[in-house]
């Protein structure tokens, strides 16, 4: 599992799709809409309005570490939050491998550089054939 430490720019999405989008360090990492702008809310507060709207203006340039599995964001935590539970770290901007050891705690893996963004117009394997692997 990848983990990255970055800066927030900002958070995207639509009810209507579920897809969000969080905006960290130059990086767009996919996301689910609701879950992500409550995680959102209850590590930074103030974030969903009364209109069930979000506000990016307590999250813009907040430290964050968080963790991505493919395209997807797997989860995050305040870059403090995650020192503080005693896990490596990382420089910011930085990208670690954690993997579980046998007692089941998370550590880091060797050292990695952040995946490069694909380039675009590239597509990824299963767009080749449609009908392959969807349901």
């Amino acid at each position: 599992m990848k983990t990255y430490r970055g800066l927030i720019e900002g958070f995207g999405g639509t009810w209507g799709s579920g897809i969000g989008y969080l905006f960290v360090s130059g990086r767009t990492v996919a996301c689910d809409n609701a879950d992500t702008a409550r995680q959102l809310d209850s590590a930074f507060g103030n974030v969903i309005t009364r209109d069930h709207l979000v506000d990016n203006r307590p999250i813009i340039g907040k430290d964050i570490a968080y963790s991505t599995e493919g395209p997807l964001l797997r989860g995050f935590t305040p870059y403090e939050h995650w020192l503080d539970a005693g896990r490596p770290e990382i420089p910011l901007g930085g990208c670690i491998d954690v993997v579980q050891d046998e007692n089941g705690d998370f550590v880091q893996g060797e050292e990695d550089e952040p995946d490069p963004m694909p380039d675009e117009g590239q597509d990824e394997p299963w767009f080749d054939n449609p009908q392959e692997g969807r349901p």
